[in-house]
């Protein structure tokens, strides 16, 4: 055992998370189709969840961000 865990970068440990949450990969999936003007709102399934406007977010280097 490490006396001093090795640290990783904050944005590494997003970037994982993303790839393991259903979720996020669906939101980068349909930001990704409105970016292409092929969708205007949320899916069903997560439209369900969130309770944000999609027009108000958006993807910059692979993370999403909301603009309030």
């Amino acid at each position: 055992m490490d006396p001093e865990p090795k640290k990783k970068p904050l944005e590494e440990l997003i970037k994982n998370a993303y790839k393991e949450n259903e979720l996020a990969r669906d939101m980068l999936a349909a930001l990704c189709e409105w970016e292409g003007r092929k969708a205007r709102c949320w899916p069903k399934q997560i439209r369900k969840l969130l309770r944000c406007d999609k027009s108000k977010c958006l993807i910059v280097d692979g993370l999403i961000y909301y603009r309030n």
